[in-house]
């Protein structure tokens, strides 16, 4: 089984295990994808989504013969499997993404209890836009969390106790201070090792576990082929300009994979897994946040200062300022509602040692 969207990493994946199988017993791999009722005519492309998933992965299927299955979610699947990703990871989540990706892995067990996934080759190869604009690869912190920060929203005493932005000021010099450093390499190169490092030990842990928690939840077991650690040591070393060959994010792998698939799959620009699209799904999230803010004993208000929350969802019901890389528009609301759910959850209590 392949766990697969209809980009390139989770395509090349899918078309290596096609071949093996075909090779072996004649065996036809079996792939699936998650979309969203409704997403097609709803869908609007921006920097994180240049294009729509699914044609995409419908297209690799039929290309590598695949028995493909699409995982069809509505907004009321996504409302009333809220708390599964959240038991899950036992931490706080981010919405729909996590709620998608453990329906799908759900759906997929059905079938297996094993699937393979495309996920970490941004990371090995340079896929994400932190590598390639300016803006981000200059930015004086992690680069997915440039122009993102809690800080503002939490209360005076945790705001005072927790220093949460020079805590992330001291993680990341700590983290530059790890990077190895190759001799005689110009100051841009360096600055791409820099962040193709911080890529490889502080984000792409967080999508492993992740994608390890939401699955094996399920029962479901997900290799990660581009995690090999051959792979990873031996691309680790080839210059940056041979990993953007052509001038394209993750050019190495497009021209390592040019026999695997069709032009349209090997050159689609770079998009992160689907989000949903739905207002009845957006409106469902706005609803439980006004209702969460009517609640002034909430747990999620021992952190969060409710009265700067309020007035930020007032200006911006998606709170857009406070968080860097959005997989959806509800994802920043969506963490604040998943904050007081694993408060109430865990039992934990908020206490500030003086």
């Amino acid at each position: 089984m392949a766990r697969r969207s209809g980009g390139l990493d989770s395509s090349v994946v899918s078309a290596l295990a096609a071949h093996s199988l075909l090779k072996r017993d004649r065996t036809k791999l079996a792939t699936f994808s998650v979309d969203f009722a409704g997403s097609a005519d709803a869908f609007t492309p921006d920097q994180l989504r240049p294009s729509h998933d699914e044609p995409f992965a419908r297209a690799a299927a039929e290309h590598i013969g695949s028995r493909h299955g699409t995982v069809l979610l509505t907004a009321d699947d996504l409302v009333e499997a809220q708390w599964a990703p959240l038991k899950a990871h036992d931490l706080p989540t981010m919405g729909d993404m996590w709620v998608s990706m453990y329906l799908l892995s759900q759906e997929i067990r059905q079938q297996s209890t094993v699937a393979l996934s495309g996920e970490s080759a941004d990371e090995v190869f340079g896929g994400y836009a932190w590598y390639h604009a300016p803006a981000l690869l200059a930015a004086p912190t992690f680069p997915w969390a440039y122009r993102g920060s809690w800080a503002p929203l939490l209360t005076e005493p945790v705001r005072d106790a927790i220093r949460l932005d020079e805590y992330a000021a001291d993680r990341y010099a700590q983290a530059l201070a790890e990077v190895p450093r190759l001799e005689g390499e110009s100051p841009d190169d360096r600055r791409v090792r820099e962040v193709l490092y911080l890529g490889l030990t502080r984000w792409l842990p967080l999508l492993l576990d992740r994608k390890d928690r939401l699955s094996m939840a399920c029962g479901l077991e997900v290799r990660v082929p581009f995690t090999d650690h051959r792979l990873v040591e031996y691309v680790w070393n080839v210059p940056w300009a041979m990993k953007e060959a052509g001038g394209i994010e993750k050019g190495l792998l497009r021209t390592a994979a040019a026999g695997l698939l069709p032009p349209d799959l090997l050159n689609r620009r770079k998009s992160i897994y689907p989000g949903a699209a739905d207002e009845a799904y957006e409106r469902a999230i706005d609803a439980q946040l006004r209702d969460l803010l009517r609640q002034p004993s909430a747990p999620l208000f021992d952190l969060v200062d409710r009265g700067q929350l309020a007035a930020a969802y007032a200006r911006d019901p998606r709170l857009t300022g406070f968080m860097a890389i959005q997989p959806s528009s509800t994802t920043p609301v969506a963490f604040m509602l998943d904050i007081n759910r694993w408060l109430d959850r865990s039992g934990v209590t908020i206490r500030l040692d003086t």
